[in-house]
């Protein structure tokens, strides 16, 4: 073709160079399918390929579910864009629901932008993936129980639809047993049959909605042992034996026991009203020291043992303790002191309190062998204190102290003490100066003669021969461990006109007393 050029005056310019076009009305002929072969099954999106049409350019490729592609609205599930390849890789068709059965087909595109027919249709099954071998979780590996139909638990994978378990008496599994299952919704199972006695191995597996069954996982044994030990056999102590104190129980071991419970009780039945007194928590050791048991009592107690399979033994044959208190230590003395002076015929003694003391006894002789006690000696004292009805007679008297427990066991007796009882008064001072009648100047400075047994000394002035004025003399010093005194000073010698007189008295010990006036 060419195209020329002309003017209002009907002159013609010169021809265009020339040009050629072809008019292609003829498609392509449909494309041939190559992969995936027909009814192919697959786990993946799979790569679609075709051959080459004649003249074709530009492919379009289409999958649907339905094999009229009209799925969404009258048109494919899914369809490309102009291709210019003869491969095609379409985004994922695992979408769930899986298995599930596609249809595709391709056509080819021309230059001239003819369509070729669509291609034969095939089909394609996606089905899921193969599931991955299950984690079993319990019961745990080489799990001893004593649960005939325990429960079997594992972790559930991807694309496990349904899972199936199986045991047997070997490893090999050559022979399931009748407790194996399958078509199991979840990833547990408690069969109904129980099992035997013994070693038993389990694996389990998973199986998709394809019916396509995954990898066993990696078996694992449990044991039944429905057999409880025997009885374990107590050693110590022995049967009816005596014992101060809470005790240490003790047994022999029972083949295949690996726990044990201890229990005491104060009824042979072991019901103090209606289960033992103390139950011991499971044990480990064949010994068990339980907290202070009440003393004096006689005690039944008995064991029982456990092996690994949780199965509890008989309770042993019981055995009989008594349990006696401690023996009390001996006292300790705080009061009279250690040869003490007293002037009190019936003083206060006092001790220290001592475990296991229930009671105390007191001891008075005449001899610190204590060979003939004293009357006043007492017995079943409840405290630490005594002071006796009877007054004790003047001179030195021992004395000791010892506790008794509640089982009526008397400890060691205290050491011993002496005091002596002193109430006969010192004869009264004869007085030194200022001698009697005398005149002085300024206050004085008064003596006296120390009289026999005397260590204290008290001192009084008075203006009246009766120390009465009006009712207590003018001056009386605290007690003087000297034999003579200055008071603070006398009054003015006006006040003197009267008569002076003087006394003093003195006490042998801390609980002395003055002579009457």
């Amino acid at each position: 073709m060419a195209l020329r050029a002309v003017n209002v005056a009907a002159v013609a310019g010169a021809w265009s160079a020339a040009r050629s076009f072809t008019v292609d009305t003829t498609p392509p002929v449909a494309p041939n399918l190559t992969a995936p072969a027909d009814a192919a099954a697959t786990v993946t999106s799979p790569a679609f390929t075709w051959a080459a049409a004649a003249t074709a350019s530009k492919y379009q490729f289409e999958y649907d579910t339905v094999s009229s592609f009209d799925s969404t609205s009258g048109h494919a599930l899914y369809i490309s864009a102009d291709l210019t390849t003869t491969s095609h890789t379409p985004p994922s068709m695992l979408t769930p629901p899986l298995p599930k059965t596609y249809y595709w087909h391709v056509r080819a595109k021309d230059a001239a932008g003819n369509w070729s027919p669509w291609s034969l249709t095939r089909s394609l099954i996606i089905n899921p993936s193969t599931p991955v071998a299950p984690v079993l979780t319990a019961p745990a590996a080489s799990a001893v129980t004593n649960d005939t139909t325990p429960d079997f638990t594992w972790g559930t994978v991807v694309n496990g639809s349904t899972y199936e378990i199986q045991f047997a008496l070997a490893s090999t599994f050559a022979s399931p047993l009748a407790q194996s299952a399958t078509g199991l919704a979840g990833a547990n199972y408690t069969p109904v049959a129980p099992f035997a006695d013994g070693i038993t191995y389990w694996r389990v597996r998973a199986v998709n909605v394809a019916a396509v069954a995954g990898a066993w996982s990696a078996a694992r044994s449990f044991t039944v042992d429905t057999t409880p030990p025997a009885a374990p056999n107590l050693s110590a102590p022995s049967d009816t034996a005596i014992v101060v104190g809470t005790p240490v129980f003790s047994w022999a071991a029972p083949a295949t026991a690996s726990k044990y419970q201890f229990e005491y009780d104060l009824e042979a039945d072991f019901a103090s009203p209606s289960i033992a007194d103390y139950t011991s928590a499971e044990l480990t050791t064949t010994s068990h020291t339980p907290p202070t048991m009440p003393v004096p009592n006689t005690y039944y107690w008995h064991v029982r043992a456990k092996d690994a399979a949780g199965n509890w033994s008989p309770w042993s044959a019981a055995r009989t303790v008594t349990v006696n208190p401690a023996t009390p230590v001996a006292p300790a003395l705080t009061a009279p002191a250690a040869s003490a002076v007293l002037g009190d015929s019936t003083p206060d003694f006092t001790w220290g309190s001592v475990a296991n003391g229930s009671t105390y006894e007191i001891q008075f002789a005449l001899a610190s062998t204590f060979a003939s006690p004293l009357a006043q000696s007492a017995t079943g004292l409840a405290g630490t204190n005594f002071t006796p009805a009877a007054p004790f007679a003047d001179g030195i008297t021992y004395w000791r102290v010892r506790a008794v427990n509640v089982a009526a066991v008397a400890g060691a007796w205290s050491a011993s003490r002496s005091f002596t009882v002193d109430t006969t008064p010192p004869a009264a001072p004869n007085l030194s100066a200022p001698a009697d009648a005398a005149i002085v100047v300024g206050t004085p400075a008064f003596s006296w003669a120390a009289p026999a047994t005397a260590s204290k000394y008290q001192f009084e002035y008075d203006l009246e021969a009766d120390f009465a004025s009006p009712s207590v003399a003018d001056y009386t010093s605290g007690e003087l461990t000297t034999t003579s005194h200055t008071p603070p000073a006398m009054p003015d010698p006006t006040r003197t006109t009267g008569t002076c007189a003087r006394r003093m008295w003195l006490a042998t010990g801390a609980r002395g007393a003055p002579p009457a006036r």
